[in-house]
C-alpha cells in the first residue's frame, strides 16, 4: 500500500485488510480515519455500508449523507440494495427512486429488480422500458426476462436477438438461461443453434454442456471437440474431465 502525499485511498484500502471477524473493529477506525482525516469519500460509502450490514439504519443513514454531499449518489443505492436483501422492500424502492433521481444510472435498473423479484412484472417492465427510453440498453436483459416470464416468449425472442447488435448486451444469453431454467432444453438449444449460425462460436461449448447434463456424451463430444478447434479453452478442459455418462445419442441424429 503506497501512502504517498494526496493518495487519499489510501487508508481507505489499508481499512480493507482489516475486514475479517477478528480485526472489524480496526477496519472500522482505519475506514473512519480515512473519511475524517484523509478526506476520502469512498470510506464514507464503504462506512453506510458497514453500518447497514450490521443493522444500525441511522448510522449508516448518516455516513450515506455525508457522502451524497460529496458527490457519492452510489452510496444511496448501496443502502437500498442492502435494505432490500433484509427484506426492507419499501425503504429500498425509496432509496432506489432517489438514487435515480440524483443522476445514478444503475438505480432504475435496482428498482426494476426489486419488482421483478416480487412478482410485479408490469411494473418492472415499465422501469425496464424507461430505461431504453433514456438511452440506458443495459435495460434490455431485464425486459427479455421480463416478457419471457409473462409468457410474451416470441416477443422476448425477436428483442433479445435485436439485442445482439449492442455489445454488452447479455439479454440472448440470459434468454437461454431461463428456458434451460424452465426445462425448455429443445428451446434453448434452438437459440444456441441460431446464435452458432450467426456466428458465435462460445455456443458450442453451451450446447456440449447441455448435452452433457442430458446424458449424451457423444453428442457433449461433438460440440465440446468443436468448440476446441474454435480456441475455447474450456471446452478443451472439460473433455480431459468428462464424467462417465450413458449414452442416449447424438442431438444431429434426431
Amino acid at each position: 500500500m503506497a501512502f504517498k502525499a494526496g493518495n487519499t485511498e489510501a487508508f481507505t484500502g489499508l481499512a480493507w485488510t482489516y475486514m475479517n471477524p477478528e480485526e472489524k473493529d480496526t477496519a472500522l477506525r482505519v475506514f473512519f480515519y480515512a473519511a475524517t482525516e484523509a478526506g476520502d469519500v469512498n470510506a464514507l460509502r464503504e462506512l453506510a455500508w458497514l453500518f447497514e450490514e450490521e443493522g444500525d439504519s441511522e448510522t449508516a443513514d448518516h455516513f450515506c449523507e455525508l457522502a451524497v454531499l460529496r458527490g457519492e449518489v452510489g452510496t444511496i443505492r448501496g443502502l437500498g440494495q442492502i435494505r432490500a436483501g433484509r427484506g426492507k422492500r419499501s425503504e429500498a424502492a425509496g432509496l432506489f427512486w432517489r438514487a435515480w433521481n440524483a443522476g445514478d444510472a444503475w438505480a432504475l435498473c435496482k428498482l426494476a429488480e426489486l419488482r421483478e423479484d416480487d412478482g410485479d412484472l408490469k411494473r418492472a417492465r415499465r422501469l425496464y422500458e424507461r430505461m431504453l427510453s433514456e438511452g440506458q440498453s443495459f435495460g434490455l436483459t431485464g425486459l427479455v426476462r421480463v416478457m419471457e416470464k409473462s409468457g410474451q416468449s416470441a416477443d422476448a425472442e425477436r428483442l433479445a436477438w435485436d439485442a445482439r447488435r449492442f455489445p454488452h448486451s447479455s439479454a440472448w444469453e440470459e434468454l437461454v438461461r431461463l428456458r434451460e431454467g424452465a426445462g425448455d432444453i429443445e428451446g434453448a438449444e434452438r437459440l444456441l443453434r441460431m446464435s452458432l449460425e450467426d456466428g458465435d462460436p462460445g455456443s458450442l461449448l453451451h450446447l456440449g454442456k447441455l448435452r452433457a447434463r442430458a446424458g449424451d456424451r457423444r453428442g457433449a463430444e461433438g460440440f465440446l471437440r468443436q468448440a476446441v478447434e474454435a480456441g475455447i479453452r474450456e471446452a478443451d478442459r472439460m473433455l480431459h474431465e468428462f464424467p462417465e455418462l450413458p449414452d442416449h445419442g447424438d442431438p444431429q441424429d434426431r
